[in-house]
């Protein structure tokens, strides 16, 4: 095929949609500002959704997220650390809530149990311990960098091209259609001719698009913010049973435990401020959870920017966690489409079906989809003669069988992530 497809922006999002265009035959040609994975899909909180989180207030994205835990867990396990998740109600009003959760989850096919409080504080022997109410639900840990770099080396072995570090400035566009982009990088700023260009940079789309003279979708830039505390004072996601608020979980991540999360809708994705007052409510709030951490200060906080979708709500709370596929066409414009919304739990799932619509535009193909399975990607990758630095690959094969076997994913992954860079 001869059909040329950008893709704008590395995160999860973009990464599968490169995988899924280049599986259908593509001559598809991703690029990322920054590293693979450096923007919103390097900065949230880890977290594999089960669904529940939204079961109550948002029936789409919990269906979405159900599915997407199940199948990102077939197809990567190896990045995903199965905790399993529980949702903590500390009064009455929260119990309350958790009766509506329970018969929601079950409603949506979202597995859940209750358990007793006090079988429950053996697992989770840090978890405020007047809890009255707990519900077990299917939540996972994902190792976001790792997981995505799979991502990215699987497209590349489906014959893509991935340029990191190669910042789009606009997308070209001439009477009506778009005739490709403008990118600099490392050896300068130049114009790539493409048949179609899939916009995949999420919150930071409205700078693209207003510098390319196209408008902006409708988007809601929202931060959401995490404090991160030095060791596992949980082994599993903790939520705070009630609906979707600030400072609400409590999970584990590597070594460390991350509490989340804040959220305000902001103006500029590339300039905003956390309000440090935001930041201690926040803290208040996982202290209640987590009465341990009472006397500690955390380590870190870190922020990531959410591209949610503008609807009536205006508000980041109330604001769907589902997805759009927008085209231009009421601009009047051919050859563009924008995605906005979504989470990195479905992050796939907007891959699969944004490739399946630009599949589309472009007439009858086979539309067959090759079975991905990432848990073998970096193996297999290893062997392809691909890596740029096989000295440090074999430095880290030799760590097979040691106390550190464990540990060398990491690693691996940005040997490898250095290794697809292309300019």
């Amino acid at each position: 095929m001869t059909d040329k497809i950008a893709v704008i922006g590395g995160g999860i999002t973009g990464l599968f949609t490169t995988l899924y265009l280049a599986n259908a035959g593509f001559n598809v040609h991703l690029y990322e500002r920054g590293d693979i994975a450096s923007g919103t899909s390097g900065h949230f909180h880890g977290m594999l959704h089960s669904g529940a989180r939204y079961a109550v207030n948002d029936e789409i994205s919990a269906r979405e997220c159900a599915n997407e835990n199940r199948i990102i867990f077939e197809m990567a396990s190896n990045f995903v650390e199965d905790t399993g998740g529980y949702f903590v109600a500390l009064n009455g009003e929260e119990a309350e809530y958790g009766s509506i959760l329970s018969r929601r989850c079950n409603a949506l096919g979202i597995l859940s149990e209750e358990i007793q409080p006090e079988e429950f504080l053996k697992l989770e022997p840090f978890v405020n311990p007047s809890a009255q109410k707990i519900l077990r639900v299917p939540d996972r840990i994902i190792h976001s960098y790792e997981f995505s770099v799979a991502v990215a080396l699987e497209a590349l072995m489906n014959g893509a091209s991935i340029s990191t570090n190669s910042n789009v400035e606009k997308i070209n566009v001439e009477a009506g259609s778009v005739k490709g982009i403008t990118v600099s990088g490392v050896n300068g700023t130049r114009r790539e001719s493409f048949d179609y260009v899939v916009n995949a940079t999420g919150p930071y789309s409205s700078g693209l698009l207003s510098r390319s003279g196209v408008e902006t979708p409708p988007l809601m830039p929202a931060v959401g913010s995490m404090a991160v505390y030095n060791g596992r004072f949980v082994n599993s996601v903790i939520n705070r049973m009630r609906k979707p608020s600030d400072g609400d979980i409590f999970l584990p991540y590597g070594e460390v435990s991350i509490l989340g999360t804040l959220a305000t809708v902001v103006d500029n994705p590339e300039e905003f401020e956390v309000d440090s007052e935001d930041i201690e409510m926040m803290v208040e709030e996982g202290n209640e959870m987590i009465p341990a951490l009472g006397g500690m200060k955390y380590s870190r906080i870190y922020s990531s920017i959410r591209p949610l979708v503008d609807d009536s709500s205006k508000s980041a709370r109330e604001a769907t966690r589902s997805f759009r596929i927008i085209e231009h066409t009421e601009d009047g414009l051919n050859g563009l489409v924008s995605l906005v919304g979504g989470k990195f739990t479905t992050g796939r799932l907007i891959g699969e079906q944004t490739a399946d619509y630009v599949t589309g535009k472009f007439g009858n193909r086979d539309r067959s989809k090759k079975k991905v399975d990432l848990n073998s990607t970096y193996e297999r990758f290893s062997r392809s003669g691909k890596c740029r630095y096989p000295e440090l690959l074999k430095m880290l094969g030799d760590k097979r069988g040691t106390i550190d076997e464990e540990r060398l994913n990491p690693a691996l992954s940005l040997i490898f992530a250095a290794s697809i860079c292309i300019d």
